[in-house]
């Protein structure tokens, strides 16, 4: 998978409403430096959006997993066991 921008969708918390953000490079890369390692387990495997909820909390997160692992190939990089980096979210 590649990441075509920084843009990602998030929530107002005062309406509630989807907003259109941009993040900031600096922040993705840290991102990539504070992370923690995990396991995709059975159930999991070829399906991003379930490691982002089971790790990050939110199936919406995926992209991030993604963008710090390197994956390119999409769901073929969500393996069964394989070990991958978790961002710690700020």
């Amino acid at each position: 998978m590649r990441i075509l921008s920084n843009r990602k969708i998030i929530k107002d918390p005062v309406s509630g409403e989807n907003i259109n953000a941009f993040i900031d490079n600096k922040k993705l890369d840290i991102l990539k430096k504070n992370c923690y390692y995990g396991v995709i387990k059975r159930g999991m495997q070829f399906r991003p959006d379930l490691v982002a909820e089971y790790y990050l909390g939110n199936a919406y997160d995926s992209w991030i997993i993604s963008y710090v692992n390197e994956f390119v190939n999409g769901i073929e990089d969500y393996t069964l066991g394989r070990t991958i980096k978790i961002p710690v979210l700020f």
